[in-house]
């Protein structure tokens, strides 16, 4: 005869009595979730510097949607509540993008002067 048992009973009958236990699993301590980091490439945003989202539209608003800005989309989209984002890059792209947008402005002003011009005459 045979059976299992609980930790302190004692059985009447002889025979073999097996007590199955599992340990306590320990957690990690301090463990944190759903909290990201990646490095993007985008077409704006800061350079050099890590800045911390809660959200799809602060990414959005911050990098644009161009290079690699989906990569940290998708980690809101996976559960993430909070993802870090290290735009990539140098200080000089910084200073093309700022030549490029006076060189537009120049053109933009230009083209009101030649309409105004046109219209005077």
């Amino acid at each position: 005869m045979g059976g299992t048992y609980q930790a302190g009973e004692e059985k009447v009958r002889p025979g073999v009595y097996r007590r199955y236990t599992t340990q306590d699993k320990k957690l990690v301590a301090g463990a944190m979730t759903g909290v990201f980091a990646i490095p993007v490439k985008a077409d704006f945003g800061p350079v050099g510097t890590v800045t911390i989202h809660t959200k799809q539209d602060s990414v959005k608003e911050m990098y644009g949607m161009g290079g690699t800005v989906k990569g940290a989309l998708n980690l809101f989209e996976g559960g993430a509540a909070k993802v870090h984002v290290y735009r990539l890059g140098t200080p000089l792209a910084r200073q093309s993008l700022r030549i490029q947008k006076t060189q537009r402005q120049l053109l933009w002003k230009q083209n009101i002067l030649q309409i105004l011009n046109l219209r005077s005459h």
